[in-house]
């Protein structure tokens, strides 16, 4: 069993010319001061059902200001044989936004097209176009909740050991840079 508590603090004044966005090579940021505090409260027990069979269970609690989740984990190992052993386990996670992505300064100035997006608009990789961005924060923002669930196998055979595992995440509201691209499993690009 255990328990955290912590204050976080975001503050971020830079200096004028940079908030009029008048800086040469730099982005135009504003400035922001935010804080919060947030505590946690967890426990882990590990039950031996039979000889060769084991229950894990643990329990965590996150409080902060604008969000409060109690996340489960359940988790079996069994060794049917002193050489080998099965492992299963379903558990489930929660995040809060950072101070950054809920009250972070808006944020503007110029980036260069990724060899990804530069193949996505057909133009060669490298291609390097120059583009004007503006991002910032979002403060309503969810926090990302997930579940994952797992299955696998590890052997030891004298001097040769092995690991195969299947495991599944599904994210709600996950929080990310709405630039940000990533693959599915087939390996496809999606925004």
């Amino acid at each position: 069993m255990g328990g955290s508590f912590w204050r976080e603090k975001l503050e971020d004044t830079p200096d004028e010319l940079t908030q009029q966005g008048l800086v040469v090579g730099s982005i135009q940021q504003a400035a922001v001061n935010a804080d919060r505090d947030a505590y946690a409260v967890y426990g882990e027990v590990s039950v031996p059902i039979l000889k060769n069979l084991e229950l894990q269970g643990a329990l965590r609690y996150d409080h902060y200001s604008e969000a409060s989740r109690t996340s489960p984990k359940i988790a079996v190992l069994w060794n049917p044989i002193q050489q080998l052993a099965f492992r299963a386990s379903y558990t489930e996670s929660f995040r809060v936004p950072s101070l950054k992505q809920l009250y972070g300064a808006a944020e503007q100035g110029a980036a260069n097209l990724s060899d990804e997006e530069c193949v996505l608009l057909g133009y060669e990789s490298g291609c390097g176009i120059p583009y004007y961005q503006v991002g910032g924060s979002n403060p309503d923002l969810k926090p990302e909740k997930g579940k994952t669930f797992g299955i696998g196998a590890i052997t030891d055979l004298g001097p040769f050991s092995a690991s195969v595992d299947w495991w599944r995440i599904e994210l709600r509201d996950q929080i990310t840079h709405a630039d940000d691209l990533d693959r599915d499993r087939s390996g496809a690009l999606r925004a």
